[in-house]
């Protein structure tokens, strides 16, 4: 939120969420605290707030037209900075995230791919091979894996956009040696993934 008028709506969709079950916060930009009747109405839908009071931006002419460019840039970078830091939070909570890795990774392109292999390597302490072999069996539920090494990375990325929990199983069958469906059993037993490693791995 940067201005009263942009309550409305946020309050109608902070009620909606408050509904299903969920919390929600406001991340205040520029709030003037001594407006308290604005205070008490954001107070009364977001339990929680954060005030990001940025420094005021100069006149937008002439030779301060930088700086008043730089002011918007900080206030926009401080917003990410904030929303990073409560995504990143809440991933943790419900257990996404193992020794410092996001490890409930889909593998939506190349790029991830090459990732979810990197962090069975590294989290497993395997070999390439290995790593590989654990991801390709986790995204396709087989064993025998040995016919899809040759295979595209563009048909395993269509895969994986379809395929879920596919790094923590393979963390599971590259560190314990289970088939796919033991180690989706594992996580379905233990639902927070951060646990279910760590009780599977700590044996």
């Amino acid at each position: 939120l940067s201005s009263s008028d942009e309550l409305g709506d946020c309050a109608e969709l902070a009620e909606k969420l408050k509904k299903t079950g969920g919390h929600v916060m406001a991340v205040l930009c520029n709030f003037h605290q001594t407006d308290t009747k604005l205070s008490a109405s954001v107070s009364s839908v977001f339990p929680q707030s954060v005030l990001l009071q940025m420094p005021p931006v100069p006149p937008t002419s002439g030779s301060t037209a930088i700086q008043a460019a730089a002011c918007r840039r900080l206030e926009e970078f401080s917003l990410k900075l904030v929303c990073n830091a409560v995504t990143t939070g809440a991933h943790i909570m419900v257990g996404k995230v193992y020794q410092n890795f996001m490890v409930d990774v889909q593998i939506r392109n190349n790029k991830l791919y090459h990732r979810a292999i990197r962090i069975v390597q590294h989290l497993s302490d395997c070999s390439l091979d290995t790593a590989t072999r654990a991801v390709l069996s986790a995204l396709y539920d087989t064993d025998d894996v040995t016919p899809l090494l040759g295979v595209n990375v563009s048909q395993h990325v269509e895969r994986g956009t379809k395929q879920k929990k596919v790094v923590p199983v393979a963390l599971l069958c590259a560190t314990l040696k289970l088939s796919p469906s033991q180690g989706r059993q594992r996580l379905s037993d233990t639902p927070v993934i951060r646990h279910a490693i760590s009780a599977s791995v700590n044996k």
